[in-house]
């Protein structure tokens, strides 16, 4: 893993939990977990945030990745695993900070899903309330 020496350190600045691990890692610990019976997507490009005990129980990462007190961290793949590396450093910066903000609307996501907040049926509800263009839109995005 080739990144710049400060995205991890930056990413980091912005949130704590986050790691850079190769894709091959990833897709490791990926399959680790979907044959542990939990319900992820498999594609190493999403942001995916995983229990540090999880982490730990896969054996795949270093021992370095798994510094730090955070109960879950925000795996993502590098620059040259994305074929970013080629991208000028604040186009590669930019495009991190898309990934964060989808990793936290996914952990928004995963605490409504925990406090029983965000239910089918009540997601249905909202979809239908806003009507069938604008819920059209929602299932496109």
């Amino acid at each position: 893993m080739t990144a710049p020496p400060d995205l991890e350190a930056a990413l980091r600045a912005v949130e704590p939990a986050a790691r850079l691990v190769s894709e091959r890692k990833l897709r490791k610990v990926l399959f680790y977990l979907r044959d542990h019976g939990h319900a992820l997507p498999l594609n190493p490009e999403l942001p995916v945030w995983v229990d540090r005990q999880d982490l730990i129980a896969a054996d795949v990462l270093a021992a370095e990745t798994l510094t730090g007190t955070e109960p879950r961290l925000l795996l993502l793949t590098p620059p040259d695993d994305r074929h970013w590396h080629h991208h000028p450093g604040a186009e590669v910066r930019r495009q991190y900070w898309r990934l964060l903000f989808q990793g936290a609307v996914r952990a928004a996501i995963d605490r409504k899903l925990a406090a029983d907040a965000l239910t089918v049926g009540r997601c249905r509800d909202r979809l239908y309330r806003v009507g069938s263009a604008a819920a059209r839109e929602v299932e496109f995005v």
